[in-house]
């Protein structure tokens, strides 16, 4: 579970658990849906074999980390084949099953991938709504009450599935966002420091002065310490009394 939002683990692979798992807990349930409904019907049987390529394409994705692979495959089936069988088969009771696989189109897909299978996809569904309009089939016997149970289970199946890859998704962002916010804090306070000493460098003086002249404050007094130079300064009796002589220097002293 600890993987779904370990920020050090691939976006695409954690991604590939959201699908995998959504993908096979919905078809498991789908199954044990239709078995309660219509029994071991032939229908029945063919998602059953559809559960079993989802689950398998799952390990096989997570063990050999071929996640696109395996992603194109779980949804080239739902999409093209079980959702539209299923409609084909069930009517009405099933066709919400088509605007989860929109979803998960949209959501796994790359870009160009997804606008290819949206469009291919909404021709499928079309296809497949108006073949079973003109040519139904009579595989199921599908009476009102088996029409009503179908429809609210895939209703249960479609709502717990989005609901679950949203709230996921949206954790995984915004764990990500505030790791790569707390990174970009610490680069920044790295570039503001001088690596040895801590104290603040000269990119972190341009960028104070810089905010109080948009302050409107215009008198503003700054000394710039080259440590080096101090360093060598404190060890050096003539240069620092060179240092305490100079016109140009006294107030660099008595800052010092």
């Amino acid at each position: 579970m600890n993987r779904l939002f370990d920020t050090s683990v691939n976006v695409g692979l954690r991604q590939f658990y959201v699908l995998g798992a959504a993908g096979s807990i919905g078809n498991l349930f789908g199954f044990v849906g239709n078995v309660y409904i219509y029994g071991l019907s032939a229908p029945t049987i063919f998602c059953a074999l559809c559960t079993l390529v989802i689950f398998g394409m799952t390990f096989w994705g997570i063990r050999s980390r071929h996640v696109k692979r395996a992603a194109y495959v779980i949804i080239t089936l739902i999409t093209f084949f079980e959702f539209p069988i299923l409609y084909y088969i069930y009517q009405t009771g099933t066709i919400v099953y088509m605007v989860l696989a929109m979803v998960a189109i949209a959501t796994f897909l790359p870009t160009t991938a997804a606008v290819i299978f949206g469009c291919l996809a909404f021709l499928v569904d079309m296809s497949a709504v108006i073949l079973a309009y003109y040519h139904p089939v009579d595989v199921e016997l599908v009476t009102a009450e088996s029409e009503l149970n179908s429809m609210i289970c895939s209703l249960m199946i479609v709502l717990f599935s989005v609901f679950t890859i949203t709230i996921i998704l949206n954790v995984q962002q915004k764990k990500q966002a505030e790791e790569l916010t707390s990174l970009s804090r610490q680069l920044e306070q790295a570039a503001d420091h001088d690596a040895l000493t801590g104290l603040y460098n000269r990119r972190y003086l341009n960028r104070y002065l810089e905010r109080l002249a948009q302050k409107g404050k215009k008198d503003v007094y700054a000394a710039l310490i080259d440590l080096d130079f101090l360093r060598r300064s404190m060890m050096n009796t003539d240069m620092l009394l060179e240092m305490k002589c100079s016109l140009n220097l006294r107030g660099y002293w008595n800052v010092i």
